[in-house]
């Protein structure tokens, strides 16, 4: 490696031998919008069905939880290798690279690009989408809603600094190798969250078995355990953060297993979070987007919910927020999220159907005795996934280096 040109993230000064070009100049043909179809249940002879909730935040796609479309909705739909699809909305910004052979389509709130791999390789391009400068790019582009969008036109304007072919094969690889580490991260990362999944299966297989019967407890609503029916969140703009006014939770701050993430925090004005402040203890429940997905709310500081999410609040003399909490990662939960949710490209669950769900509520001593255990789990789960985000995040400076020159690589 030796060091080029320093270059801005506007990319205002390009490295000897780059330029800058936009997504759409770099593509085959303009982009193009999935199908507006109902998903179907998995089946292994007709083309898996991609939707945004299919794809980590990483650009991965998911193993669990696939779906399919029927060959005739399909049409027009197929993935071809090395296609690169968008999120147009709920996470917008989101990317995944079809770098495999599999019979598959992508859903209508994904956008398709196809590269011209005489100018730009794929996984160049996708690399791209990891960095800096496309994060920032995405968060000065996209609407500012409680359900942030880009369209295909949008997306077609994004600058890109491009070295020449040979330099790109080289970054792609260079930065591949740091994919396969973390990769390896993440699968330690899934094998502690399987020991916590695992073990809340089956204290609440047992439990909810035992509450139904009589046995112990009873079943219970949430809306019954709760101080008041869901509150839908605060449907206006999000600010770039400001460590004076209320944190701006949305869906796509709340991870899959209900952990709140620390970057890409935005902020709410005062005025607009009025009636919408959260407090330790509140249960957040997505409404489209990711449903299902909660996130029970355990910080000191200011914040307020979005539009895309579903408020509870637990009566604390009857049920801990915690307990309903660890029982939306058990099969239970999982399953009902599955029979209750609308099944078209942007599955939802709104807040009367939240509040029917079926609750095991045992005594009190016995809900706090299973959380201390829960928790026990999850702090492993919490360290192995700080040892991944370590690696992301020596990733993404070298990656910030070599795709704007700063660094450069012999072909």
């Amino acid at each position: 490696m030796r060091m080029g040109n320093k270059s801005d993230p506007k990319f205002s000064v390009m490295p000897h031998g780059w330029r800058q070009l936009n997504l759409g100049n770099l593509c085959l043909a303009d982009g193009d919008y999935g199908a507006a179809v109902p998903a179907c249940s998995y089946r292994y002879d007709w083309p898996r069905f991609i939707r945004i909730t299919d794809i980590t935040d990483r650009g991965c796609l998911k193993k669990d939880g696939a779906v399919s479309i029927s060959p005739e909705d399909s049409e027009g739909y197929l993935i071809g290798k090395n296609d690169l699809l968008f999120a147009r909305t709920g996470e917008p910004g989101r990317c995944y690279l079809h770098d495999v052979e599999c019979n598959a389509a992508f859903a209508g709130y994904l956008i398709r690009f196809r590269a011209d791999e005489n100018l730009a390789l794929p996984g160049y391009l996708f690399q791209h989408t990891q960095s800096s400068s496309y994060k920032k790019w995405i968060t000065d582009v996209s609407q500012k809603g409680a359900q942030a969008n880009i369209n295909a036109q949008m997306y077609a304007k994004m600058p890109i600094a491009l070295p020449p072919l040979a330099e790109q094969r080289k970054i792609v690889e260079i930065l591949r190798t740091w994919d396969k580490a973390i990769a390896t991260a993440e699968d330690e990362l899934k094998a502690k969250q399987g020991l916590l999944r695992r073990a809340v299966a089956k204290y609440f297989e047992k439990t909810y078995r035992d509450a139904a019967s009589g046995r112990i407890g009873g079943l219970k609503t949430l809306d019954a355990v709760c101080t008041r029916k869901g509150e839908y969140g605060a449907a206006v703009s999000s600010c770039p953060f400001n460590p004076e006014w209320p944190r701006y939770i949305r869906i796509t701050d709340i991870t899959d297993t209900g952990i709140l993430k620390k970057e890409r925090a935005v902020s709410i004005s005062p005025d607009s979070a009025e009636g919408y402040g959260l407090t330790m203890g509140d249960l957040l429940f997505a409404r489209t987007g990711e449903p299902g997905r909660c996130l029970f709310f355990n910080e000191a500081y200011p914040a307020a919910f979005a539009g895309y999410l579903i408020r509870f609040k637990a009566r604390s003399e009857v049920i801990l927020s915690e307990y309903i909490y660890y029982y939306t990662l058990s099969s239970v939960y999982e399953k009902w999220v599955g029979d209750v949710s609308q099944k078209g490209a942007q599955a939802n669950i709104n807040a009367k159907v939240y509040g029917s769900l079926q609750l095991p509520v045992t005594d009190l001593a016995s809900q706090e005795a299973a959380v201390r255990i829960f928790k026990a789990l999850q702090e492993s789960v919490l360290l192995a996934e700080q040892g991944a985000e370590l690696l992301r995040t020596q990733k993404r400076g070298l990656m910030q280096k070599l795709l704007t020159g700063e660094v450069r690589v012999a072909a």
